[in-house]
């Protein structure tokens, strides 16, 4: 069954030019496969009387079943529950059970594959390998080793077999079963469950213990009311969930008047609500200097002029006692620059302070509204196998939030950081979520709340992590987030930066801390990067930033310069691009010139491990230009005026050391998780003195020859020092050696476990145009391969 003519809600269809399903269409899509697995199945046991459908394979398993209940315990119970254990059951292989027809545990096992999979199977029709309109089992089945993880060297007999388990079943209710192989995740292989209905589990094994949630075949309280009773008990029994700080946004919506209103004008302690949302297309009114005046009137704000998505949040919002919300849309004055900026600022303090924020993952946009249109979980269909009724389990909060369009929405992180209540609204579920627990219809009231795995999780800005841990999951995270207007990356952080960075690691120069500048240089492409567009002329971000380049990025030093105990090496300053001039008009048009500032340093010493910064005026020969803004040499305050351009563009300059050397295409990991990086190996007079990683987008330039690549001459300049001995270092080169890091080619973590002298220099591969230099990749050279290659004193104007 092809699912090209499904319908899906409205407000879910829209594809883009490429014919690209969104994600929430996408999901609809799955949930048609899942449907067609179930009801193949269910008419069988109908036709039958309800008796067990399984297939030969799978009839062993039902007969394993019909034993233990007769027992009503089971003598392995206890045991470990892990794959390839002594009385793991062995099925068929993964494509044939998706192949099947009527076999209950096949029909879950299809059912559960296509849910916990589906990113994968997402990603292989953005990629082009499946087409949307072809999808059916039949066409997954045929493209199953597309979807492998990188564990696809294992080659033993049985890798494409799916594993069965019954030793959970008399403690957790559940069946325990193993994807093959070469679908694993070799970081984390726990088992797939399949949940024994409760009504079936009570009679057999008598009351579940504390820590079992099992789950009901009946359906269940999907209302509001369920939720706003979890919010209650969140609020008046939750300690760890009240707010320290109250900061009131500029505007309000007081959706009982349906106006827009000053916040000066209302008692600081209004409690309100956040929206975090897709615009997708813009929605339909938006605040302007226009219409201003007519929506701070009572009843200004028409429901036919707003976009179905704020039409249910200002009814959920009144659902939950509230009388005011927040939605940037209303609350910030679209056509003002400086409205903006001054908004953008505080974004964290804006939903750090909201009562409740609701998230509409619904839709590729703000017209998909809050309340799905239809079911998008089939998984309350029970199965029988043996006689009794067994389930999917119920999906992972995290693994639901994260696959949604409004994930993907690079605005949407700090929104999602900041929040300490949430309110989820997706296809699947509606969830609940605070500081102490999680709540949705899997889980209901009764059950107080249970811990699932939290969007947020790795975030944590306390004192527990160093700032840097923080700041590169930041950059990761944002990293691979989409923007409709590319050059709102930066932006979309000031919130991070004003509330949690700035007071640590100083200012951001370009996305770059002050305090760590040139360790924070080294990151690297963990994926295909392209350079990002920018909103006017002379505000390009430079290639030196990680904020310049679309694509996956990753700080390969997982600790800061404290922990690793870096020397810096040279001086640096920074000529941003600024506009002077500070109308609306003229700060909308982007900078005109370029001069030297100092970034503001954080009081905080990185163990002295401080970036130094200084002004210095460039000798100007003749006058430079860089994307057509003049060089000044004119120096400004240390601190820039409050409306100029914030340090978003800029050239970097330094005096330091310059080797040319030759790097060569080396084998890399082998590892599909980096299939889009390539490893070059840097040799000085044939010796390998180190080595250098960077995306196969921006190597291809530099390759003439792909069949037979001759090497290519590069030239390094030194970022800081760093002892591969160090603690911080070995444990990167042996996770690199034992797992599937792949941070360097075999190769180099040879190479390394060879020298006695592991002193290294982080070097920045530099490419020149124009008396401009550009960053091209970072690796690392040994010192002493630094030095025997004949280093050079020179003047670096990096763009």
């Amino acid at each position: 069954m092809s699912v090209s003519n499904t319908s899906s809600p409205a407000g879910v269809e829209q594809r883009g030019e490429d014919g690209i399903p969104s994600i929430e269409e996408f999901k609809w899509m799955i949930q048609t496969l899942e449907l067609e697995a179930s009801v193949r199945c269910s008419e069988l046991q109908r036709m039958h009387s309800g008796s067990n459908c399984l297939c030969s394979t799978c009839s062993s398993v039902g007969e394993l079943l019909l034993v233990l209940f007769e027992r009503e315990s089971d003598p392995d119970a206890g045991n470990a529950v892990s794959r390839d254990a002594t009385g793991n059951i062995f099925l068929d292989d993964l494509e044939v059970i998706l192949r099947k027809e009527g076999c209950s545990l096949c029909s879950l096992i299809t059912m559960q594959f296509l849910r916990s999979k589906r990113r994968q199977i997402y990603q292989l029709i953005c990629d082009g390998s499946v087409s949307a309109g072809d999808l059916s089992l039949e066409t997954i089945a045929d493209v199953i080793f597309e979807l492998q993880d990188p564990q696809s060297w294992i080659e033993e007999s049985q890798s494409t077999v799916v594993q069965l388990s019954l030793g959970s079943l008399a403690v957790d209710g559940t069946l325990s079963f193993w994807w093959p192989e070469f679908l694993s995740d070799s970081v984390d292989d726990e088992p797939l469950l399949l949940p024994i209905s409760v009504e079936d589990y009570l009679p057999l094994f008598g009351k579940p213990k504390p820590w079992v949630h099992l789950r009901t075949d009946q359906p269940q309280d999907k209302s509001l009311t369920m939720l706003v009773q979890c919010f209650d008990i969140c609020k008046y029994k939750h300690t760890l969930c009240g707010s320290d700080h109250k900061s009131l946004p500029k505007r309000l919506i007081d959706v009982q008047n349906m106006l827009v209103k000053e916040t000066d004008l209302l008692d600081s302690a209004v409690q309100y609500v956040a929206l975090s949302y897709v615009w997708g297309r813009s929605p339909s009114l938006l605040l302007t200097k226009s219409n201003e005046n007519s929506l701070f009137r009572r009843n200004g704000l028409q429901k036919d002029l707003l976009s179905q998505t704020i039409v249910d949040a200002m009814e959920v919002c009144q659902q939950f006692g509230f009388r005011f919300i927040w939605i940037d849309a209303l609350c910030i004055m679209q056509d003002s620059y400086e409205d903006k900026m001054n908004e953008i600022r505080r974004m964290h303090s804006i939903y750090a302070s909201a009562d409740l924020t609701i998230v509409a993952a619904t839709g590729p946009d703000s017209s998909s509204g809050l309340i799905p249109k239809g079911d998008v979980s089939s998984d309350v269909r029970a199965h029988r196998i043996a006689g009794q009724r067994f389930l999917l389990d119920a999906p992972e909060m995290r693994s639901v939030t994260e696959f949604s369009t409004w994930f993907t929405r690079g605005w949407t992180l700090q929104e999602l950081i900041f929040s300490r209540k949430i309110l989820y609204f997706t296809p699947e579920r509606t969830y609940y979520t605070c500081t102490e627990g999680n709540w949705s219809e899997d889980f209901p009231v009764g059950l107080e709340s249970f811990m699932d795995d939290d969007p947020k999780l790795g975030f944590n800005f306390t004192n527990a992590v160093s700032p840097f841990e923080n700041y590169n999951l930041i950059v990761e995270k944002i990293s691979v987030r989409d923007f409709t207007k590319e050059s709102d990356v930066l932006n979309a952080c000031q919130g991070f930066h004003t509330g949690v960075l700035y007071s640590t690691m100083g200012d951001l120069v370009c996305g770059i801390p002050a305090n760590c500048f040139e360790y924070c240089l080294a990151w690297q492409a963990d994926g295909k990067l392209r350079r990002r567009g920018s909103s006017s002329i002379g505000s390009e971000f430079p290639s030196w930033s990680w904020a310049g380049w679309v694509g996956p990025i990753t700080y390969p030093l997982l600790s800061g310069p404290e922990e690793t105990k870096v020397e810096y090496l040279s001086t640096w300053s920074f000529y941003q691009a600024i506009k002077l001039r500070t109308s609306e008009e003229d700060m909308a048009s982007g900078p005109d010139s370029l001069y030297p500032v100092l970034p503001s340093m954080s009081s905080k010493d990185l163990l002295g491990r401080l970036t130094t910064w200084s002004f210095t005026p460039l000798n100007l020969h003749q006058m430079r230009k860089w994307q057509g803004l003049e060089i000044k040499n004119i120096e400004l305050p240390a601190r820039i005026p409050s409306k100029a351009s914030p340090m978003e563009s800029g050239l970097l300059f330094t005096r330091t050391s310059v080797i040319t050397c030759q790097a060569v295409l080396s084998p890399g990991s082998g590892l599909a998780s980096r299939k889009d990086i390539e490893f070059l190996s840097i040799t000085s007079q044939d010796d390998l003195i180190g080595e250098i990683n960077l995306d196969v987008n921006t190597l291809a330039p530099f390759i003439t020859n792909s069949l037979s690549p001759e090497p290519i001459t590069i030239e390094l300049i030194p970022l800081f020092k760093i002892d591969f001995q160090n603690s911080s270092m070995q444990s990167i080169i042996w996770r690199n050696k034992y797992s599937n890091v792949g941070q360097f080619s075999r190769a180099f973590g040879e190479f390394l476990e060879e020298q006695t002298d592991l002193n290294m220099y982080a070097t920045m591969w530099i490419r020149w145009e124009d008396g401009i230099a550009y960053r091209v990749a970072v690796g690392y050279v040994t010192q002493e391969g630094f030095r025997t290659a004949g280093p050079a004193e020179k003047e670096i104007l990096l763009g």
